[in-house]
């Protein structure tokens, strides 16, 4: 069989010889037979210049595999042809013959081989060629309709003599793809937001940040991660049924700024503990949700950018802030922008004039409430295109000014009770010099006392470093009635700051306490033997939840406590029904007039009579109380009469309305 010289194209590079010392893969390739049956190989990587020692390939097996995926159509074979200078040895090739998409494997002993005599199996071969033949054992000519193309993945596997055959790579499970990183492994400013992928799907992502060798017991690659300082990231990918990813690596060198604003970073969105200082070359930020902005802190944040920007126009310039959530900008101490809410990314914009090449000190609070979180800082002028504001306008040294103080209130404690167990809560914040603490008296006013209608401080003090102080006001329940009583706080001038503004806030006091009095008399009847003995109070309008009822166990004093204001009835009767209520055949009594509360009555008499016609009865019920009656003489009264027998029948004898009733004269 002659050599033919045109070579088709492969699709996969030629796999290195196995690591397993008793086999040797030869050939793991697809292999497109568009214009041409044979496709010449150089040996694989690490291939033994002598076949026959320290193993013994020579006297080995051939394992060989094909998998068609496209064919032209005709029988058609595959052989494996070894070529020692001018000199082959073909593999059979009626053991991989085939007409249409097939996966077939055979095993050949390599001393098998056509001519293989012919070549010294102790000494280098050339080369190699992957041969596509006719049912013939003929090389198909180049460009043949009627067998090209012809598109497989061929495999051929050497093993050594007397060793184990470990399988074809196909029949072994796929390697999960190997992780990439973004951005790539470089040099950048402060830190930078690694993500990493793989295009394996449903795989997972173990990761190191130490130097060690990833595997499914390291880091589980959740989301973006900061890293601040040199790192270099090792990467490996995991997923069910397939072999595991090659371990991906990149290093990181990260350099600190010199230029810029001076960020402070503190755990909490108001400024409460600072974990991490640095220079932000400019603030054009974003965080995925959860996502640390700088070391030690939270996904929950707050953050202050102070030094000085420096245009190159004199003229009025626009800032715009676009924030998720909070943010305040301050340049040359004017409030330019307040925006200090939750929110999604949302831009402000403020206007200042300023002169060229003149620093003016900016200072910029932000916080983080929670999830993705974004800060961008961007002006723009006449003269200056819209951009983040360069570095190079930026220095991070805040003019040496002294501290100035303001107090901060939320609106939910401008009106609070008396009676509220949590506390007043106030912020005392500064703006200006941070290095060194402060102590912030305070001054309070109003008609509310400190120390009877409410506990407060008489300072506050601000760490240094630290940007806020909370002030903590406690109610006070004294049981007085006071009414309305309003709080005046107010920060008091001292050393190392001046007191801006807002620098006092007024807090009311609602006070719930009220007046309560005391209806008090006896009860007279001599007749008591059994049943329920009750005495109760109540006015016209009251419903009948709202009554003042007390149980009494004989006749005798009383006194119903707590009473508000109010004109009362009061009613004393004997529940021979037990039902806790007045029926009209149960022996009861009522005041002749109403009792006025303020001040407590304490000289009631009430007199129950057995009386089958009770004198103090109300003039709706009848001496026997058998109905519920308003009849009148006179036309239309039997009327009434009848009405009320079938009422009284309906409703059980129940007078719901007997009670207020006012008494007969």
């Amino acid at each position: 069989m002659s050599r033919l010289l045109s070579c088709a194209m492969v699709s996969a590079m030629l796999m290195p010889a196995s690591l397993l010392a008793q086999e040797i893969t030869l050939v793991d390739a697809t292999i497109n037979h568009a214009t041409s049956a044979t496709v010449v190989r150089a040996l694989p990587q690490g291939f033994p210049a002598d076949l026959t020692t320290p193993m013994d390939y020579a006297g080995g097996t051939l394992h060989h595999k094909i998998t068609v995926s496209n064919t032209a159509g005709g029988m058609t074979g595959y052989q494996l042809c070894f070529v020692q200078d001018a000199n082959r040895a073909c593999s059979d090739y009626s053991a991989l013959l085939f007409n249409s998409n097939v996966s077939d494997t055979a095993t050949q002993a390599l001393g098998t081989f056509t001519d293989i005599a012919n070549l010294d199996l102790t000494m280098p071969l050339t080369e190699m060629e992957v041969v596509l033949l006719d049912m013939d054992g003929n090389a198909i000519a180049d460009a043949d309709a009627t067998y090209l193309p012809v598109e497989a993945r061929y495999e051929a596997i050497l093993v050594a003599a007397g060793e184990t055959f470990s399988g074809f790579p196909s029949d072994q499970p796929a390697n999960v793809a190997t992780p990439t990183f973004s951005p790539a492994a470089g040099t950048y400013t402060n830190s930078v937001s690694v993500s990493l992928s793989t295009t394996t799907a449903d795989a997972t992502i173990y990761y190191t940040t130490d130097g060690s060798a990833p595997d499914d017991t390291s880091t589980e690659y959740t989301g973006s991660f900061t890293i601040t300082e040199t790192t270099t990231v090792r990467a490996r990918a995991y997923a069910e049924g397939l072999t595991a990813s090659s371990v991906a690596s990149a290093t990181y060198t990260i350099g600190q700024a010199t230029s810029g604003l001076t960020g402070r970073y503190y755990n909490g969105r108001n400024f409460g503990s600072l974990q991490h200082t640095r220079v932000d070359p400019t603030i054009d930020f974003t965080w995925e949700g959860g996502e640390s902005p700088a070391p030690d802190v939270n996904a929950t944040f707050s953050a202050l950018w102070t030094g000085t920007v420096t245009p190159r126009y004199s003229e009025q310039f626009t800032f715009q802030t676009t924030s998720d959530d909070g943010v305040r900008l301050w340049v040359d101490g004017q409030l330019v922008i307040d925006n200090w809410q939750d929110q999604g990314p949302t831009a402000r914009t403020g206007n200042i004039t300023l002169q060229a090449d003149q620093e003016y000190e900016i200072w910029m609070e932000y916080y983080n409430g929670g999830g993705a979180g974004r800060i961008e800082l961007v002006w723009s002028s006449a003269t200056q295109p819209e951009e983040v504001i360069p570095e190079t306008a930026l220095n991070p040294n805040a003019p040496a000014n002294p501290a100035t103080a303001s107090l901060l209130m939320s609106e939910d404690f401008e009106r609070v009770a008396e009676t509220s167990s949590e506390p007043i809560v106030l912020e005392v914040r500064r703006r200006g010099n941070l290095d060194s603490s402060v102590r912030i008296g305070l001054t309070y006013s109003g008609s509310a006392v400190l120390g009877e209608d409410f506990e407060g401080p008489a300072s506050v003090d601000i760490a240094a470093g630290a940007l806020s102080a909370t002030i903590e006001l406690q109610p006070i329940i004294d049981g007085v009635v006071e009414g309305e009583e309003n709080i005046v706080i107010a920060l008091d001038e001292g050393q190392g700051y001046t007191v801006g503004s807002p620098n006092q806030h007024e807090i009311t006091l609602l006070d719930f306490d009220i007046n309560t009095y005391t209806i008090a008399g006896t009860i007279n009847y001599g007749g008591f033997t059994s049943g329920k003995l009750y005495v109760e109070a109540f006015t016209d309008e009251m419903q009948e939840f709202e009554k003042r009822r007390i149980t009494i166990n004989d006749p005798g004093p009383f006194a119903i406590l707590d009473v508000e204001e109010g004109d009362y009835n009061v009613v004393a009767f004997i529940d021979t029904n037990d039902n806790e209520r007045l029926d009209p055949d149960e022996i009861w009594t009522m005041t002749e007039n109403k009792v006025t509360i303020p001040p407590s009555a304490t000289d009631i008499t009430l007199t129950l009579t057995d009386n089958p016609v009770n004198p103090d009865a109300p003039a709706n019920v009848s001496g026997e109380g058998s109905t519920c009656s308003s009849a009148s003489s006179g036309p239309g009264g039997f009327l009434l009469i009848l009405f009320g027998l079938v009422y009284f029948l309906i409703f059980r004898r129940e007078c719901a309305f007997l009670r207020a009733l006012p008494r007969a004269r």
